[in-house]
């Protein structure tokens, strides 16, 4: 016997059917080959449910999905399903008991058939998806109407079937049994979640089941009435419960430039079809510095055959493999990177990393991935091939070597077993093959140099006169090297004078490098006479040494230098070397290379170098965050941890830049100590970790509150190393972006990060916007998350833009509490210009011109005439709506400070008769007896003092203490008795100082005055 509450909990069932099923469908709006758009909860999409659904279907919908867009008039494809749970096996689904699920569906077809632009390229279909069997006949019966092979006997039950959908137009009525289908295979309720875990899994990295249970929350978020307006769940919503972003998929993009000027080598047909002959065993195409193994790999990426394709990795990242915070070797960093480039190509499932994933699952993740991704381009040709160029890849592993990890990415990967059809090709330097561990049978590609035919191409492309002789000689003088010849032609020499600078005997890669580097020693030597060889030596070392980007302030402080020296040395040296704003690093590998080959302190050198840093640490953060590897490096572990411990050289410059440095040597530490196995050390380390983080939250914050002037404070690489490090933190998610942001638009060099940064801020606001009340409520926007993207426009794309981003928020009141917070940090950055800017473009809006009037006015600066009459014509025009927006009671009158600040803008730009401008003051000065003064009151006395004092000398006329007494007050006043109650005492005395002041009001209008006369 079935009891009441049984029935309940069934109905509890069928409601985890209806979510799981509904949150594994949610996936396939990660796969980008899906073309899926949005999913609606309970109902249809709020861009095409009218606001009366009775008579549309709507009832029906459980669960819509969108391809291509979220209407019916463009969707490429609508898919509507109804949901059904049975708890028990049951008797199967009869034709009667589907009925109102075919009227439903019919009149959704209808609506489909009406609304949709090109019904013959778009489609919709109908599912009714159940755990419970259909029975047969009605298969059969469904069957026969697609196939339009009724029998006079089916007549009966097929007119039957036309009542239920209300028409009587057979053809109609075929036409959507066309696009109905049944799904009766579905497995029950609670094996809807480990299904969707498995499901997944396929999407992440290793096993994650809090990631499932977020999924489903978001389905139940969405079933629920406050959501009933906004159904749908689209890609960031589903990034947003799995806890990750955009950028986060994407962590490493190719750096390589220039790809267009890259000729075709004689060997790349030879190396193309060994690739594509190839299978299971890994390529590694090696040659010397500067044989041109990069531009190969990026012209062999682009040569792939039809239906065949190619990924190019850049491990270099133009010197940023070295830095710790962009670093390239990282498991989930490079895997992550080229799985998902295949998933935006539609091959395969996006690869989203987890908190929780091994390298082990990284690994697993990314050959489930290969798989996918040759399926699909096999199904097109049998003979397809995926292809991996992995550049550089013996870099990746120095930097996995030089941050004491076990392995890169690379390494790894060269030992899996991968796909049919899938061929792994890294390119190193030759003398480094060993350091990637290739595997016994891999195939073993040597670049060569330059044939003389490609040499005869490269020269002529910047000498077109060039004779047979003249190629010939320059072939030899170079070494046949295209680095060398690239290098030669770029100091902008003549033939004979470029020639000469390589000869008389064959230049090698090192030789080249090794002589326009001399030549530009000797240049510098004649430009700064003080230069010593000691000095240059420094330098040099430094550059080996350090990480990129390395600050010019650094080396100047390292060698002695002055700063404009070393930037002509730079300018100078051209190719091997780049100025990236106020940072040098290498132009290619085989500069950095021969730099650190020669020039990098060896042993007792390196201590020695280590202690003519250790001073300069104290002068700046970057050589106090670099001192650890280096001490690594020189066997000075001890020294280390006893440096850290102690805080030493740690520098003075600011307190951000201390404490960053003082986190990056405790991490380091800490994983040095961990991986020799000095527990006690790591004991002591992690006791002062603990400390150190509670100090950086309070250190974030600061920045946080502050991107503006962090920006002007801080160079670029820093600047970046915030943004890398996820500092930010907000409410709602997506808007650390936009704090990201502001903080790179403050600086010339790092404005384009700064655009795409706040081009996904402006996505996670749509995103936002799409939630229900409720949870906008709990994920509140604040008016401090607006001003980062609102200056971010400024800076970015000027006035105009920032307006507009003002205006786009509601209600108008935004606009002025925003602005007022971007005028302040222009005020305290002294960009007055900026402000004129924006009040040039806001004519129309007196929300931004009484913020911007309402900030300046604290330094006695004011817009131009036309713009206070606005303000001034706006207080009187709109003053039963600027009193609505009163926050608190009316003796407060936050209102009346702006007010205040218009009216002494008016009185300084002449923009009003004295009269009007007093008119103005008396619609927002209250009434004496709705405020009093009292020590105890949080009252701003000041505000009303000078509210009233203004309007009293805009009038001429004498102000007494009884005109600002409350009745009662005033009472005991006109009284001869010199008696007076407590509360006429106190009112005396704290006002009597601020009446005696007056005068300030009086002086104004006085200036004014005589200033007209």
């Amino acid at each position: 016997m079935i009891r009441k509450s049984d029935t309940v909990r069934y109905t509890r069932a069928g409601d985890q059917f209806h979510y799981r099923w509904a949150a594994r469908r949610c996936l396939g709006l990660l796969d980008l080959r899906s073309e899926l758009a949005c999913i609606t909860i309970e109902g249809v999409s709020s861009d095409e449910s009218p606001n009366n659904n009775a008579g549309t279907g709507e009832e029906v919908v459980d669960v819509a999905e969108y391809y291509g867009d979220s209407t019916i008039k463009r969707a490429k494809k609508i898919s509507y399903h109804q949901l059904k749970h049975s708890y028990t096996e049951g008797s199967p689904w009869t034709l009667s008991a589907l009925s109102k699920i075919l009227t439903g569906f019919f009149k959704r077809f209808k609506i489909f058939k009406e609304e949709a632009e090109d019904t013959v390229q778009q489609t919709v279909d109908f599912t009714f998806t159940t755990n419970r069997r259909v029975a047969s006949d009605v298969h059969e019966l469904l069957g026969k109407i697609r196939k339009k092979t009724l029998t006079p006997e089916d007549l009966k039950q097929w007119n039957q079937i036309k009542r239920y959908l209300e028409t009587s137009d057979d053809v109609l009525a075929q036409e959507f049994f066309a696009s109905f289908r049944i799904d009766d295979v579905n497995d029950a309720h609670w094996k809807q979640r480990s299904i969707l875990i498995e499901e997944l899994n396929g999407y992440m990295a290793g096993s994650d089941k809090e990631a499932a249970d977020q999924l489903w929350r978001l389905v139940v978020e969405k079933a629920l009435p406050e959501q009933a307006s906004n159904p749908e769940i689209t890609r960031e919503d589903v990034l947003r419960f799995l806890n990750t972003d955009e950028d986060e998929l994407f962590p490493a993009p190719c750096l390589i430039e220039g790809t267009e000027n890259y000729f075709a080598r004689e060997q790349e047909d030879e190396c193309l079809r060994i690739i594509l002959e190839n299978d299971h065993n890994p390529v590694i195409i090696h040659a010397e510095g500067g044989v041109g193994k990069t531009a190969l790999a990026s012209r062999l990426c682009n040569r792939m055959p039809e239906h065949s394709v190619a990924v190019l990795y850049d491990c270099f990242g133009n010197g940023e493999y070295r830095n710790a915070t962009q670093r390239r070797d990282e498991h989930r960093v490079g895997l992550v990177q080229i799985a998902n480039e295949l998933a935006s190509r539609k091959l395969c499932h996006p690869l989203i990393p987890s908190a929780h994933a091994r390298l082990a699952d990284y690994l697993k993740a990314f050959n489930y991935r290969l798989r996918q991704s040759i399926e699909v381009l096999k199904g097109s040709d049998p003979n397809a091939k995926l292809v991996m160029l992995i550049d550089a890849a013996d870099n990746a592993e120095m930097a996995a070597e030089e941050y004491q990890e076990r392995a890169s990415f690379a390494k790894d990967l060269i030992r899996q077993q991968l796909p049919d059809g899938v061929v792994l090709v890294l390119l190193c330097r030759s003398h480094r093959i060993e350091k990637l561990d290739p595997p016994n049978g891999y195939v073993d590609l040597s670049l060569r140099a330059f044939s003389e035919a490609e040499t005869d191409k490269l020269l002529r492309k910047r000498f077109p006169n060039a004779t047979p002789h003249d190629v010939r000689e320059f072939h030899r003088l170079s070494s046949q090297n295209p680095r060398v010849q690239a290098t030669a032609l770029d100091r902008g020499l003549s033939l004979p004078e470029t020639l000469l600078m390589l000869g008389p005997n064959p230049t090698t890669v090192e030789d080249a490098i090794k002589g326009i580097f001399e030549q530009s020693i000797k240049q510098l030597l004649g430009s700064a006479p003080k230069a010593e060889a000691k000095q240059i030596h420094t330098l040099c070392e430094a550059l080996a040494a350090l990480r990129p980007f390395v600050p010019i302030e650094v080396l100047s402080l390292a060698s002695g230098l002055s700063a404009s020296a070393i930037r002509t040395f730079v300018l100078d040296l051209g190719r091997p070397l780049s100025l990236t704003g106020d940072a040098v690093q290498f132009f290619d590998e085989p500069s950095e290379i021969w730099f650190r080959e020669t020039y990098k302190p060896k042993e007792a050198k390196l201590i020695k170098f280590i202690r003519a840093l250790q001073p300069l640490a104290l002068k700046n953060s970057y050589v106090a965050s670099a001192l650890p590897q280096l001490m690594l490096e020189a066997g000075q572990y001890s020294e280390l941890v006893d440096l850290v411990l102690k805080d030493g050289e740690l520098p003075n410059e600011n307190p951000v830049n201390k404490r960053n440095a003082s986190l990056q040597r405790l991490q380091f530490a800490l994983k040095a100590a961990l991986r020799n196995n000095r527990y006690d050390d790591a004991a002591k380390l992690v006791l002062k970790a603990g400390g150190e983080t509670a100090g950086n939250d309070r250190q974030e914050s600061l920045i946080q509150a502050n991107t503006d002037l962090i920006s002007h404070l801080l160079p670029a690489h820093r600047l970046r190393e915030i943004v890398a490090q996820k500092t930010f933190s907000t409410d709602w998610y997506g808007g650390h972006h936009a704090y990201e942001a502001c903080l790179l638009s403050g600086c010339a060099d790092t404005l384009a990060e700064s655009r795409s940064y706040l081009r996904l801020t402006h996505k996670w606001v749509r995103n936002w916007s799409r939630l229900s009340r409720e949870e906008r409520k709990n994920a509140e926007i604040h008016d401090s998350d607006i001003a980062e993207m609102a200056m971010c426009q400024l800076y970015l794309n000027g006035a105009e833009l920032f307006v507009g981003e003002l205006e786009s928020w509601t209600p108008r009141s935004v606009a002025y509490r925003v602005g007022s917070i971007v005028f302040q940090r222009m005020v305290d950055l002294g960009q007055y210009y900026l402000i004129d800017e924006v009040v040039a473009h806001s004519s129309g809006n007196i929300c931004i011109l009484f913020a911007a009037i309402s900030a300046q006015s604290a330094v006695l600066k004011y817009p131009h005439s036309n713009a206070v009459q606005a303000a001034l014509h706006g207080l009187k025009r709109y003053a039963r709506q600027i009193r609505k927006h009163q926050l608190g009671p009316p003796y407060e009158e936050p209102t009346l400070s702006v007010v205040n600040s218009v009216v002494q803008a008016a009185i300084v730009r002449n923009a009003a008769q004295q009269s009007e401008i007093a008119d103005v003051l008396d619609i927002y000065i209250p009434a004496p007896e709705k405020y009093y003064f009292s020590r105890h009151s949080d009252e701003p006395r000041f505000t009303l003092l000078r509210a009233n004092c203004l309007r009293a000398a805009l009038r001429g006329q004498s102000i007494e203490l009884s005109n600002l007494a409350k009745p009662e007050v005033k009472k005991q006043m006109e009284k001869e008795s010199h008696y007076h109650n407590s509360d006429t005492q106190e009112f005396l005395r704290m006002l009597v100082p601020f009446y005696l002041g007056t005068g300030y009001g009086r002086a104004l209008c006085w200036d004014r005055s005589s200033r007209t006369n």
